[in-house]
């Protein structure tokens, strides 16, 4: 049976939680050999990604990816972090703004494994297949 990535990291976070340094230290050590032993170092960048977000949960924080096709306004990024807060349970969002004029109008949110899409294209493409059926 392969391991996620995701369950490599959550097996990590725990070994590590409330250790030393020094303990840490050790604990990746063996955690690297054993990743090479089930030839698994391809998913070190992933497994990093994970025991990130973990980290992140813990503190209450969440990273979301917000495309828009234009500059949103102060105010709806505020709403929107509202909104957010309220949907995930996070008191702290942290967002990475994306311009992409291709989906027309409108934003798409993108966080942990979750989508958002409120864009225009989408909205569109929606209206398109409920017209054809």
């Amino acid at each position: 049976m392969k391991i996620s990535a995701k369950q490599y990291a959550l097996s990590l976070y725990e070994l590590t939680d409330k250790k030393s340094k020094a303990e840490i230290e050790t604990i990746i050590a063996d955690f690297v050999l054993f990743l090479a032993k089930k030839n698994d170092l391809s998913k070190t960048k992933d497994i990093i990604d994970q025991l990130d977000l973990l980290f992140k949960t813990e503190t209450g924080e969440l990273k979301v990816d917000l495309i828009s096709a234009r500059e949103l306004l102060p105010e709806v990024v505020k709403e929107l972090k509202i909104y957010l807060e309220k949907i995930s349970g996070a008191s702290k969002i942290l967002l990475t703004e994306k311009i992409d004029p291709e989906i027309i109008g409108g934003f798409i949110a993108r966080y942990e494994d979750k989508l958002i899409d409120g864009s225009l294209k989408h909205n569109l493409l929606y209206f398109q297949k409920q017209l054809s059926n």
